[in-house]
């Protein structure tokens, strides 16, 4: 009888959902675009069609929901996540929810900003 080949390897933890330290960012709503972005690239390779997004930036809300924004400084951003919306989905919506009860992502945000 031949044994059978075990592979075993090391436990490592997973990945922060996200959580990192964010360069060349102008602001909190630049950070906060450039979280949406980063989620809907990893929600669309992961095969969802219908999704919820949720954030406590009523701002960048109105950005993506609107062209009111669209020549801002950060016009561009916006309308990259308006096209992947587009795209990428066939049905998105999008809430604004107080930022204490979305606490979570506030304690990863200051987990990534302690990354250095």
């Amino acid at each position: 009888m031949i044994p059978k080949q075990t592979n075993i390897q090391k436990w490592t933890p997973p990945p922060a959902a996200g959580a990192g330290n964010l360069e060349h960012v102008s602001d909190a709503l630049h950070a906060e675009a450039l979280a949406i972005l980063n989620a809907l690239n990893a929600t669309a390779k992961m095969g969802f069609n219908q999704v919820i997004f949720e954030m406590d930036s009523t701002v960048l809300k109105q950005a993506i929901s609107s062209e009111d924004y669209d020549l801002a400084p950060l016009g561009a951003l916006f309308q990259e996540i308006k096209f992947q919306l587009r795209v990428a989905f066939e049905n998105v919506k999008l809430y604004v929810c107080p930022r204490s009860c979305n606490n979570a992502a506030h304690v990863l945000a200051a987990h990534g900003a302690s990354l250095g």
